[in-house]
């Protein structure tokens, strides 16, 4: 997921063994632009939730990214009351759906005047976590949001502990769905997250791919649809089916 080199060592591997088609989330665009152009020469490409964007005519699937983050800042104006310190948590800035989200966060956030700093966080889990939990230790933050998974769960974990030894207490928020992720969730450890509909982006990927393969005209894809979900409407069924998509 945050690793361009192990990206590429299977994009080449899979196109060794012969594979007919690729989808892939590229990890970044600087590091997997000549890797994809390269597949591209010899069978179709499709990248999903990321994409390179100075690579033409590149099949694409995901969300509105910009419209989710906004739709996850309008969650944290709506329900922060007094808070005002809100830290944006930064992690590989350099991949498309991050860019994306952090554009739709920082462009509402700043509309309503909130204080904003930001947070650098590492790819490695434990170092995510180490940064985190020393910056909730040090920062005057009260608000924290997160863009990606990873970024969330470090975050969310880094907190739960802090809140054992009676410090740290902030409001999170984030976008991705780990297992991990929905039990902080449930625990309201975390307030609100951004999901997409994984069920729908991974067929439509798919589906794209196959339709390439077959060489059918390109048709147009239906958008793929997202939900910001709290402890109290997590459990409501069509949240339900975001939340634990493998669960039909």
């Amino acid at each position: 997921e945050n690793n361009a080199g192990e990206q590429i060592s299977l994009l080449q591997r899979e196109i060794n063994n012969g594979a007919d088609a690729i989808v892939i989330a590229p990890v970044n665009s600087t590091d997997l632009k000549e890797p994809i152009e390269k597949a591209q020469k010899g069978i179709p490409v499709v990248t999903m939730q990321s994409t390179v964007n100075t690579i033409k005519n590149l099949p694409s699937i995901s969300c509105d990214n910009q419209k989710l983050g906004s739709a996850l800042a309008d969650a944290i104006l709506k329900n922060g009351g007094s808070r005002r310190h809100i830290a944006i948590l930064r992690n590989s800035m350099d991949c498309s759906n991050i860019q994306q989200r952090y554009l739709g966060v920082l462009q509402t956030i700043k509309s309503a005047g909130k204080d904003i700093e930001y947070w650098e966080i590492p790819n490695d889990s434990q170092e995510a976590y180490d940064t985190a939990k020393g910056m909730l230790q040090t920062s005057m933050a009260d608000t924290l949001v997160a863009l990606d998974a990873s970024t969330l769960e470090a975050a969310a974990k880094a907190e739960k502990d802090l809140l054992k030894t009676g410090s740290a207490q902030v409001q999170i928020y984030g976008i991705g769905r780990t297992n991990t992720v929905v039990s902080l969730l449930e625990e309201q450890v975390i307030n609100s997250i951004g999901v997409e509909n994984e069920y729908n982006l991974g067929y439509l990927s798919i589906r794209t791919a196959v339709d390439k393969i077959n060489k059918k005209q390109d048709t147009n894809q239906a958008g793929i649809n997202f939900a910001i979900v709290n402890h109290a409407n997590m459990y409501n069924s069509d949240n339900q089916r975001l939340l634990f998509p493998f669960v039909r």
